[in-house]
């Protein structure tokens, strides 16, 4: 047997700072090895192993000798290479967020994988990279990708609740109920845990009000019609069709009774998740770019001419009475 690689501590001292932490952990040894390499052979083997990945993915695009699944695979190892790599979790030069984008998109209407666990950590992993998460799981949802996970359900109202809208994370858990996920008891009890948490939220704390008790077939759509409009339509937020901009939540309106949740009543089946809203697209963060661009040329093309302006008239001054003698 092989003895075990051996890890140079001060190495991991040295960089720990640099270091995003991860979900699943990070690999010492993976880190030790990428920062313990001169930095150019380390950009020079990086590089090369981006171009194997990336042909090997393009391969399997519209060749019949491929099978989703065989591309999937592809996409989880290409991911794994980067974030075991790229410790510092910099999206811009590992390029993790269009390879997301890319494995994303391309299975979105492939029912087959709408709960496959390597494709909903994928979804999961974009959405911990943008602003505006709350969107993608928005769409996951919308769109029946990963609803039968837990998980889902959970992170998605936990970021509804760091934003404020606790009415709108109330109803996700509650969705994730009445569709019956796998995990109910575990989900149930972090259900109490947000409501626990809820009840103890000081009086007159400003946040998004909270629905009167309803039975699981009368509760509202969760959505906007809009691609990317805003989901809730009491947040004053505008819908912007950015997926990448900075969250700017408004203000939401105060209420005597904050921090008090309607009580669940647990309906059976419900027709609830059909009055999902929809969202056929998801923009990228190119196509956000590109859209801004275009609005600023076209703002910028019917802008009003310049009119210069008139030169003012010379006022005349008599000068009798200015000490000047006349005849």
């Amino acid at each position: 047997m092989a003895d075990p690689p051996i890890i140079d501590g001060s190495v991991l001292e040295r960089q720990k700072e640099n270091i995003v932490p991860s979900r699943d952990g990070r690999s010492a040894l993976a880190i030790s090895q990428v920062y313990s390499m001169p930095r150019a052979q380390r950009d020079k083997e990086l590089a090369a192993t981006h171009t194997r990945f990336r042909e090997q993915i393009e391969a399997t695009k519209d060749n019949e000798d491929f099978e989703d699944d065989e591309a999937l695979d592809l996409y989880c190892q290409y991911v794994g290479w980067i974030m075991d790599n790229y410790p510092s979790g910099s999206s811009t030069e590992s390029g993790l967020l269009g390879v997301l984008e890319d494995a994303t998109r391309r299975f979105a209407q492939e029912p087959i994988y709408k709960n496959d666990r390597r494709y909903i950590r994928l979804w999961m992993e974009y959405a911990n990279l943008i602003e505006q998460s709350d969107r993608v799981y928005a769409f996951m949802l919308a769109n029946e990708i990963g609803w039968a996970w837990p998980h889902v359900y959970e992170e998605y109202a936990l970021i509804l609740e760091r934003n404020g809208n606790l009415s709108k994370a109330d109803q996700i858990y509650r969705l994730a109920i009445n569709r019956r996920v796998s995990g109910l008891a575990s989900l149930k009890a972090h259900y109490k845990e947000f409501q626990a948490r809820c009840a103890s939220r000081p009086s007159g704390v400003d946040e998004d009000p909270v629905p009167p008790p309803v039975q699981a077939t009368s509760r509202p759509p969760l959505g906007g019609r809009s691609v990317l409009g805003t989901i809730n339509p009491q947040r004053s937020r505008q819908p912007a069709p950015q997926s990448l901009v900075p969250r700017t939540p408004a203000a939401p309106p105060s209420r005597s009774n904050a921090g008090k949740i309607a009580v669940f009543v647990d309906g059976g089946d419900s027709q609830e998740d059909a009055q999902l809203n929809e969202w056929s697209t998801l923009q990228t963060r190119g196509e956000a770019i590109k859209e801004n661009t275009a609005s600023k040329v076209d703002g910028a093309l019917h802008q009003r001419p310049f009119v210069p302006r008139t030169p003012k008239v010379m006022i005349h001054r008599d000068e009798v009475g200015c000490g000047t003698s006349h005849p």
